[in-house]
């Protein structure tokens, strides 16, 4: 808590101070909700703490239909004008509800500044996509390898819509893995 003394006008404004709670999430559907967001648990979050609201700050954005699998990828809840103040570990257990498609892990409190440093990363994180391609055509192992020489240390240009905001990112491909997966349960 913050308390802000206006001598001259002789008030006194005591201002709650955020929570900031680092995690790592991972969306575990590709569904995505009518409004065209996944739903994250922040009313849980909200309830835990008695919060007026709460700010989701993560590092980079995700392609709307992508799950993000793996340890996921960092994010930091700003809990805003909070009522209460439980241990993180307290909170742990309702953020994890199969209702929502974020799942919540790690989470520990950290400082503001937690969040400039997490946003400054943001180019280092390292994305793997994994997609399945299906076709009527026969593929080969050569296309395959000729997929890998044409993605090779080659820029791409991911586009991300927000309702009527477009985003563009360019990002790098590294490495890219693939084989032929023959499956006669496809029917075209």
């Amino acid at each position: 808590m913050e308390a802000v003394i206006d001598i001259g006008a002789g008030s006194v404004d005591v201002q709650v101070m955020p929570i900031y709670i680092s995690a790592r999430y991972r969306k575990i559907r590709r569904l995505i909700n009518k409004g065209g967001r996944a739903r994250w648990p922040i009313d849980k979050v909200m309830q835990a703490y008695g919060a007026q609201d709460v700010v989701i700050h993560t590092g980079g954005e995700d392609p709307m239909g992508a799950r993000v699998l793996g340890n996921g990828r960092p994010v930091i809840l700003q809990v805003v004008r909070p009522g209460r103040r439980p241990d993180v570990s307290d909170v742990y257990s309702l953020l994890n509800d199969s209702s929502y498609d974020i799942m919540l892990n790690n989470l520990t409190r950290v400082k503001a500044s937690a969040v400039v440093r997490m946003k400054a990363r943001i180019r280092d994180y390292v994305i793997t996509y994994r997609v399945l391609a299906i076709t009527s055509s026969p593929v080969t192992d050569e296309n395959i390898r000729s997929l890998h020489d044409y993605f090779r240390n080659r820029q791409v240009v991911q586009v991300f819509r927000r309702g009527h905001r477009v985003r563009r990112r360019v990002s790098m491909v590294y490495e890219l893995d693939g084989r032929v997966i023959r499956d006669s349960s496809w029917n075209f």
